[in-house]
């Protein structure tokens, strides 16, 4: 399953707080899930992002339809359709705080 890499590829990379939000059951949007993390630099953040492309284009064959803030790497969203990655510094993921925003959706913490 696409989450289960994006997860792996974050874990790997040592992300903090992953969490996935799952907007099926409550939603109707053009999206199915948010996959969040932050890291502690840019160059750790860069480090995330490229790892999730490179996993997903190993193992689904798939690219981001859209990429963005890659730039100045304090909230880079990649855009795989269904699956919306979310990766932010640690002070933008404070204060855009999409898990309270969303928090009718079903939120999945990953330890």
């Amino acid at each position: 399953m696409e989450i289960d890499i994006i997860v792996a590829a974050m874990v790997e990379k040592k992300a903090n707080d992953i969490v996935v939000i799952d907007f099926k059951e409550n939603f109707s949007l053009l999206f199915s899930s948010f996959v969040i993390c932050h890291g502690n630099s840019a160059a750790q953040i860069d480090a995330i992002v490229e790892n999730v492309d490179r996993m997903m284009r190993k193992k689904k064959k798939i690219h981001p339809t859209h990429v963005e803030g890659k730039s100045n790497m304090e909230w880079v969203l990649m855009d795989y359709g269904d699956i919306i990655v979310h990766v932010f510094n640690e002070d933008s993921r404070k204060f855009y705080n999409l898990e309270d925003l969303w928090a009718d959706a079903v939120i999945r913490r990953i330890e």
